[in-house]
């Protein structure tokens, strides 16, 4: 394919979806237009670009005035990284690269995976977490979704796996597969609230080396914060639910002794 361009953002998304699946290469235009927005940024035209366009557009006497200011201009704004171009995030949401799996950089095993910062995925999404430290998670899961991860594992043996998790409804699975082999599922239990966050387990084998993790979503209707590995099995760490707020005695009223008191 040539040159494309000068489009919404859902046709150029569709050209460059197109092109990423039948072309070896693919040149969306242009990376810097002046006072234009289908473009990666926008270079904001000066007075001096005004009145030479328009004498482009419309004749009349040629501005030869305005050679030195042109130049200039374009010596210290056509640049770069300028401050004062316009960057245009739809424009680039529709354009940019694919990145797959063996090409991103690795994570290390043992080690924590922010499960947003996936090399390949098929119809989830992200949103903010208000989980421990923050950030984002990924959610809206449905059956046959998944998100694949690029890892180096350190040391062969086996590992124990916490996948953080949390969810309104019951029967969210994780199923964890290396190099396409499955090694373990997980469920996902209802937390009574789709920020309200738990760990679970499993123990994993791994040989040492880079794979390909995927973790595929037979059943969805859950949240993904994160997941990690650690060298170990079994011995999984007990999930205590949240205790109620303990009230002091000081201000209650007092029971007679002798008499009966319930437990409550």
């Amino acid at each position: 394919i040539g040159e494309y361009g000068e489009t919404d953002e859902a046709n150029l998304k569709a050209i460059t979806d197109w092109a990423k699946q039948t072309l070896e290469g693919y040149f969306p235009w242009s990376f810097k237009k002046m006072s234009h927005d289908r473009c990666l940024w926008t270079i904001p035209p000066n007075q001096a670009y005004t009145d030479v366009k328009n004498f482009i557009k419309n004749g009349g006497t040629p501005p030869t005035h305005l050679y030195d200011e042109m130049i200039t201009f374009a010596q210290t704004n056509i640049k770069n990284g300028h401050a004062s171009h316009e960057w245009h995030e739809g424009f680039y949401q529709g354009i940019k690269p694919t990145i797959t799996c063996p090409e991103s950089a690795g994570f290390s095993i043992p080690g924590t995976i922010q499960a947003e910062d996936f090399c390949g995925s098929f119809g989830v999404q992200t949103e903010s977490t208000t989980d421990s430290g923050g950030g984002t998670n990924i959610g809206f899961l449905d059956s046959g979704d998944y998100t694949e991860y690029k890892v180096n594992v350190a040391t062969s043996g086996q590992y124990v796996l916490s996948a953080r998790v949390a969810s309104q409804q019951s029967g969210g699975l994780i199923n964890v597969q290396v190099d396409g082999v499955s090694l373990a599922t997980l469920q996902a239990p209802n937390t009574n609230g789709w920020q309200s966050w738990t760990t679970i387990y499993a123990d994993v084998t791994l040989t040492s080396g880079e794979h390909i993790l995927k973790l595929a979503y037979p059943s969805g209707n859950f949240n993904l914060n994160w997941f990690s590995f650690a060298l170990g099995s079994g011995n999984f760490p007990t999930q205590k639910p949240t205790a109620a707020p303990e009230t002091g005695c000081t201000f209650s009223s007092a029971f007679a002794v002798p008499g009966q008191i319930q437990a409550e």
